[in-house]
C-alpha cells in the first residue's frame, strides 16, 4: 500500500497498517465472511423515504442469491415512515426505524450501537438544492447554498464513518454528480479504502413510462484493499 503506521514504544516497536486501510480491509473481510456463510446482508438506508429504491436494491440481491436484512431505515417525513412501516415488506420487526434529521439521527450514540456495522449502505441524498426546479425557485448560485438540505453530504460522510459499510450506493439528480458536495464525498471514499463507479441512468432503459433520468455512485471494496495481508505487527527490543 506505500505506507505503514510505525509506533515506538518502551523496549517494542509496533508496525500497523494504516488506520483507513486496516478498516477498509476489516469491511472486506466481514463481507466476504458474511457471504460465505449464507447468513444476510445486513443493510441500511439513510433518507429512505417509504424504501422504493431499498426495496429494488433487495430485489436485486435476492435475484442474484444473495439474502438481505433491512436493519436500519432513517427518514424526516413521519408520513413517509408511517407508510414504510405498514406497506414496505422490508420493514420488519428487527428494523430500527428512525424518524429524525439524518443528522442528527448520526449524532444519536445509542441508535448507532445499537444498529453497529452493516454491509450495505444507501442514500437517497436530498436533491433540492441541486434539481434545477429547486436552484430556479430559490435562485441559488452553488447547490450547498441550499438552507436545509446543502450541508447534508457532511452527514452522509458521517454515517459512512459510523455504520463502516463494504457497499455504499448514493443516487441524486444528474447535476449533483458536479457539485461541490459530490466531489467532497468521492474524494472522501477513495481515501477510505473504497473503488468508486459513477453512472447516469434513464428509467425508461428499464421499463418505465417515465423518463426519469438519476445519477448512481458505487463504492466499493477496492482489489487492493481485498488484498492486503494483514493489520500489522510487533517488534519486541532486546536489551539495551
Amino acid at each position: 500500500l506505500g505506507a505503514v503506521r510505525v509506533v515506538f514504544g518502551a523496549r517494542v516497536i509496533h508496525v500497523l497498517a494504516v488506520a483507513s486501510h486496516a478498516r477498509a480491509q476489516q469491511r472486506a473481510l466481514r463481507l466476504q465472511e458474511r457471504l460465505k456463510s449464507g447468513e444476510p446482508l445486513r443493510c441500511a438506508s439513510i433518507a429512505f423515504g417509504i424504501g422504493i429504491t431499498s426495496w429494488a436494491l433487495h430485489r436485486g440481491l435476492a435475484d442474484a442469491g444473495v439474502s438481505s436484512a433491512l436493519v436500519l431505515a432513517n427518514e424526516i417525513d413521519p408520513d413517509l415512515v408511517d407508510h414504510a412501516a405498514v406497506c414496505n415488506p422490508l420493514v420488519t420487526a428487527s428494523t430500527v426505524l428512525a424518524n429524525a434529521p439524518m443528522q442528527e439521527a448520526v449524532a444519536d450514540r445509542w441508535l448507532l450501537d445499537r444498529v453497529g456495522h452493516v454491509d450495505i449502505l444507501e442514500a437517497g441524498i436530498p436533491c433540492s438544492g441541486a434539481s434545477r426546479a429547486g436552484v430556479s425557485k430559490r435562485g441559488l448560485q452553488t447547490m450547498e447554498d441550499h438552507p436545509l438540505v446543502g450541508h447534508l453530504v457532511a452527514a452522509v460522510i458521517q454515517w459512512i464513518a459510523a455504520l463502516q459499510p463494504a457497499v455504499f450506493i448514493a443516487e441524486n439528480v444528474p447535476d449533483y454528480q458536479s457539485s461541490a458536495s459530490a466531489q467532497i464525498l468521492r474524494s472522501w471514499l477513495q481515501d477510505a479504502g473504497y473503488a468508486v463507479h459513477e453512472q447516469v441512468l434513464d428509467a425508461s432503459d428499464f421499463g418505465s413510462l417515465e423518463a426519469r433520468r438519476r445519477w448512481f455512485l458505487v463504492a466499493h471494496p477496492s482489489a487492493l484493499v481485498c488484498g492486503v495481508p494483514g493489520p500489522g505487527r510487533t517488534v519486541q527490543r532486546g536489551p539495551l
